[in-house]
């Protein structure tokens, strides 16, 4: 391609970057104090991010640190002597700052998939968009080529630069499309897949904070829930649990089976009952979550879960779904007797409550990490951002986090058959690609495997290693397949519905 093709295809990006830019101004507003502060938060999030593919902090960004703050600063637009930036700019202008390698566009590589791992889709969507030229016209490698290393998540960047000369074509899988609908429901309609999206928080390999990134477009009802009057019958049933498991010590002291059996259908009968302000449970049965596990009475939900109606009026779906529903349920807990002794009058509260949009919430932190109390609530933002009309990046997120969950996230390790295949798992992956042409990385592809290979590797697998019997070996190999058949049925049938590219 002649300079001249490539000089104007460089100033049609630079437009559409200047553009995107304008469409998104003002996503972020801080002053001065607040911005250093997240640029030096963003400054370890990017060195931490290099360090496991082997490009220490000493090495890409010599120097004093603050420098590198300094450069950023002045790189960032300023309006009003507030700093303007759409979420993820401070990293990507951190990335052009840093002493990176630069052979077959590994520091692109690096940039764009921090972008992607930390859920910042917006600048990640722009990348995509220049990436789609670069591979239209040229032979350059790009992020597609080193999406589609086996497990390019865990490779250092010098084994990356080999791997990434033996794709010579990218893994199709980027471009099949899904749309999920009625996110509500989610859970009963796609059992396999929420399990999935379980399985991948809780491991950790999307975090907390990505979640939050990736659902910036999510406004979230928050519910501040106090003075219910319910304290008197906290504190009973609190005594009641304390005194009858100090009575069951006693009696397992003096191996008094009868009293033991008896004590403990007590205390069981006791947490069965345990009674909650009528709010509180309401809130929890609607599917409310506690943003955080020591912030009592606070809850949040998605906005988009709740009826149509209420989302420009949620003090209307306050009064009549949840207010209506625990006057009702309150008139259920007076026919308990704690609830006769301690609680006086009708429903008590004081209710505070507000919507936020997630994109305007910009988290800081130092020694701390972000932790949400309940999956739930990362697994209900994070369906929620799948279920987006505009999906190219989602079905991403579908293929590297939820199609190709990692095997071993499956295999219980504290388990005898689990802990030999996490013992022999490395014979395992060698084995699989040797003889079946099967990459463990992408586990789906194990559903191509027939009963009678699976019984073929468990024999060369027992052949290296015969410290456990074959059945058990067969039946947890054949219980995966099974997994990933389902989970593959459950995703073609969402595929089915938009249609493929």
């Amino acid at each position: 391609m002649t300079a001249a093709i490539w000089g104007n295809l460089g100033s049609i990006l630079i437009l559409i970057q200047f553009l995107l830019n304008i469409r998104f101004r003002g996503h972020s507003k801080l002053e001065e104090d607040q911005f250093v502060r997240l640029a030096q938060d963003s400054f370890n999030n990017v060195v931490t991010y290099l360090e496991p593919y082997g490009l220490q902090e000493s090495k890409v960004a010599p120097g004093d640190r603050n420098s590198y703050i300094t450069d950023l600063r002045k790189s960032i637009k300023k309006k009003n002597e507030f700093y303007l930036f759409i979420k993820g700019e401070i990293e990507f202008k951190l990335f052009k700052l840093l002493d990176l390698p630069t052979e077959k566009r590994i520091d692109k590589f690096l940039a764009y998939s921090f972008a992607y791992v930390t859920g910042y889709d917006k600048v990640f969507k722009y990348f995509l968009f220049t990436e789609r030229f670069v591979k239209l016209f040229s032979r350059k490698k790009t992020i597609y080529h080193y999406f589609s290393i086996p497990g390019w998540r865990v490779l250092k960047y010098k084994e990356l630069l080999k791997e990434v000369d033996e794709i010579k074509k990218v893994n199709p899988l980027w471009n099949e499309k899904y749309k999920f609908k009625d996110v509500k429901d989610f859970e009963t309609k796609h059992p396999v897949i929420t399990k999935t999206i379980d399985t991948v928080l809780r491991k950790g390999k999307i975090s907390e904070k990505t979640i939050f990134n990736l659902a910036s477009s999510e406004k979230i009802l928050i519910v501040h829930k106090y003075a219910e009057g319910f304290s008197s019958i906290y504190k009973a049933q609190r005594q009641k649990n304390d005194d009858l498991r100090s009575k069951i010590r006693r009696a397992e002291s003096r191996n008094a089976s009868k009293k033991i059996a008896k004590l403990k259908a007590e205390l069981r009968e006791l947490q069965e009952s345990w009674v909650t302000g009528p709010i509180s449970t309401v809130l929890e049965r609607y599917g409310f979550q506690k943003l955080f596990n020591h912030m009592e009475g606070v809850y949040v939900y998605p906005l988009s879960l709740i009826p149509e109606k209420y989302h420009d009026n949620h003090e209307l779906f306050i009064s009549e779904e949840i207010i209506n529903e625990a006057e009702s349920y309150l008139k259920q807990l007076q026919k308990q007797e704690v609830v006769r002794e301690y609680f006086e009058g009708g429903l008590k509260y004081l209710i505070l409550s507000h919507v936020v949009s997630i994109n305007k919430i910009t988290i800081f932190s130092k020694e701390r990490n972000l932790e949400i109390s309940s999956p739930i609530l990362s697994r209900m933002l994070l369906t929620s951002y799948l279920a987006k009309e505009d999906s190219k990046i989602s079905n991403l997120y579908i293929n590297d986090l939820v199609r190709n969950i990692d095997f071993l996230y499956l295999v219980n390790p504290e388990s005898k058959t689990g802990k030999y295949l996490h013992d022999n798992f490395e014979f395992l992956k060698e084995l699989l690609w040797r003889d079946y042409s099967t990459d463990i990385f992408k586990p789906i592809s194990l559903i191509q495997l027939s009963e009678t290979q699976v019984s073929q590797i468990c024999d060369k697998l027992l052949g290296n290693d015969s410290s456990i019997q074959k059945r058990f070996l067969v039946k947890m190999l054949c219980e995966k397949i099974d997994f990933y058949k389902t989970l593959d049925s459950e995703l073609n049938t969402l595929k089915s519905k938009s249609g493929k590219s």
